[in-house]
């Protein structure tokens, strides 16, 4: 006889302890977010805040592309609420009679992914200029600190959990049946090999790219409070 691991199952205590702790992770995210939104950061030392970069708005357009996200959807819909599931497992209590519940109701916002992916596009500029302008925010002075290849470094890992993007595909690779036929263009092709190695680590830079956004705001926060965190490693005359 199968043990119930081999047939994909969780043992209850397993199942619990699992849940438990990612309801933890979500209710820690949702004080953070609040936390974040009630107190805002004003730029200081020429450091701006990801979260409010450019403005306010910012805030729920990335929560609702990250929301929305084909690698945090499949982790809440497992482990969260449970549904919809690959397969049937009774010890997650899966019934044949339970009514989809996938993009349904609630979830019908997950179908407006793709818009939201468009949105998260056209603010990745303001990133980079954030850290253009913490290298310049003194007048005739260039200024390399700690804090700006911490912007820098959240920038980069925002680009590139966007353009690993599933949604992402739809750009590159869509309106073309076939990539291997002779008359298929090369750099297309090219380009959508690229995005589909990268989207291998979405999953990754999704959560990656998560704790290091959070991580720079509270690195800023921290040096607001006067904690003697930043230091510089060039700084030159203009």
């Amino acid at each position: 006889m199968m043990s119930s691991k081999k047939e994909g199952r969780f043992s209850v205590p397993e199942l619990l302890e699992f849940n438990w702790r990612m309801w933890s992770f979500v209710l820690l995210l949702l004080l953070a977010g609040a936390v974040l939104f009630l107190n805002p950061v004003n730029p200081y030392h020429g450091y701006v805040d990801p979260f409010y970069s450019p403005t306010v708005f910012v805030i729920p357009i990335v929560a609702l592309f990250r929301v929305t996200c084909y690698a945090y959807r499949k982790d809440y819909y497992r482990h969260v609420f449970k549904h919809p599931l690959a397969c049937r497992a009774d010890i997650r209590g899966e019934k044949d009679n339970r009514a989809y519940s996938g993009e349904r109701t609630l979830f019908a916002l997950n179908n407006f992914h793709r818009y939201f992916l468009y949105a998260g596009i056209l603010i990745l500029p303001f990133f980079y200029w954030d850290f253009y302008k913490s290298l310049i925010w003194q007048t005739g002075y260039f200024d390399l600190r700690l804090g700006s290849l911490l912007l820098l470094f959240n920038a980069i890992l925002l680009t590139l959990w966007t353009v690993s993007c599933h949604a992402f595909r739809h750009l590159t690779g869509g309106r073309t049946d076939c990539y291997s036929c002779k008359a298929a263009p090369q750099f297309r092709k090219k380009f959508y090999l690229g995005q589909s190695f990268l989207n291998k680590f979405h999953e990754n830079l999704a959560f990656i790219s998560l704790v290091v956004v959070i991580g720079v705001d509270i690195y800023i926060r921290a040096l607001m409070a006067g904690m003697p965190l930043d230091f510089t490693f060039i700084k030159v005359l203009l």
